[in-house]
């Protein structure tokens, strides 16, 4: 196991040290798919591949997850195993973080060694969410280009597989505030988050999108932090996140040097994803609506450090901190979980058809 997370190891620090090799940006993709797309075990694999397996049966038994439900229906026809299944979808989802990188990154080992830090290996547990991000991802890249019929349907394809994700819907309306007053948007957003968590269970049963209720209320009430501590800590690393971001992207955006219109986007994004923030202080289960943001920030952060500007400023000097950040809060997160660094370290890399059986 040792081994091949040194690998790891190596393809991140690799990432962060060579700007555009295009043998290591598909050496890091070969080895994020190995990881993802071969993994037979694990934290939260029996409740997936029990999804599964008992999904498919019927072309579409629910709008909510009309898309898992429909490539499950034709997998079963061929006599797919989960692993097989799983290795077809991870390899989509993979595919469209590529394209995305590549389209975008001025740096994208960078980016790719980024995201093995975190999220790559919540995204090998919860594999329905990480199809579902990855076409958000590729939604958010639409909307960015104004391209509002793709984004609808990669959002609505994203739903099919994860219908957490219909929180996404609300970007449109939230861009559209940030750009007009981001005072009188986090007010609005503030009261229309109280109304929502006052009256979730009423508001949820009447979506039709199959019984959401049941789920809903666990992740609202039974998948809530030991101590409030601990949610006031998610909240101020995710912030933290957030702050860097906005001064770093703040500095170049007054230097006038370095900065497209997408890098602009994502920089302004961050102020949707600040309005996310209090969702951290009731669960843990939240912190995954910050992926997407993470991984554009990934893609701004290696845009910045290509810029021709001063190296000493503070500015450039937080894109440093960001990247330690990340790596010090992912481990600390997985030092301290219940199952402890070891056990979530044998669940991805002893649990998988190549490099190891469970």
């Amino acid at each position: 196991m040792w081994i091949w997370i040194s690998i790891t190891v190596c393809l991140i620090l690799l990432g962060l040290l060579i700007r555009k090799s295009k043998l290591l940006f598909l050496l890091q993709c070969s080895w994020i798919w190995i990881l993802t797309a071969l993994n037979n075990g694990g934290w939260d694999y029996d409740g997936n591949e029990a999804i599964y397996n008992y999904s498919g049966k019927n072309l579409f038994s629910s709008l909510s997850g009309w898309a898992n439900d429909l490539f499950a229906y034709f997998a079963h026809q061929w006599g797919w195993d989960y692993v097989r299944y799983n290795a077809v979808l991870a390899t989509i989802g993979i595919a469209i973080l590529a394209y995305v990188i590549l389209r975008f990154a001025k740096r994208p080992n960078m980016a790719l060694s980024l995201y093995m830090i975190y999220p790559m290996m919540d995204s090998i547990y919860q594999k329905r969410f990480f199809i579902a991000m990855c076409f958000v991802v590729l939604a958010y890249s639409f909307w960015n280009e104004k391209k509002k019929v793709p984004f609808l349907v990669a959002v609505l394809v994203a739903l099919g597989f994860h219908f957490s994700v219909f929180i996404y819907l609300l970007v449109p309306l939230l861009d559209k505030l940030v750009e007009k007053n981001k005072k009188k948007l986090t007010y609005f957003y503030l009261i229309a988050e109280f109304i929502l968590f006052r009256y979730s269970s009423n508001l949820v049963s009447y979506i039709p999108f199959g019984n959401l209720s049941p789920k809903f209320d666990e992740y609202m009430s039974k998948q809530q932090y030991s101590s409030l501590a601990i949610g006031v800590m998610f909240f101020v690393l995710q912030m933290a996140y957030i702050v860097m971001i906005l001064y770093i992207g703040k500095y170049w955006k007054l230097s006038g040097d370095g900065i497209d219109d997408m890098d602009r986007k994502i920089y302004e994004s961050n102020y949707v994803a600040a309005l996310f923030l209090p969702l951290l202080l009731l669960g843990s289960t939240y912190v995954r609506y910050f992926r997407v943001y993470q991984i554009y920030n990934f893609i701004f952060l290696g845009n910045r450090l290509e810029c021709a500007q001063k190296r000493y400023v503070l500015s450039f000097q937080l894109v440093y901190c960001f990247v330690l950040l990340l790596a010090v809060a992912s481990l600390t997160i997985f030092c301290a979980g219940d199952m402890g660094i070891e056990s979530a370290f044998s669940s991805v890399y002893e649990n998988n058809v190549l490099l190891g059986q469970p």
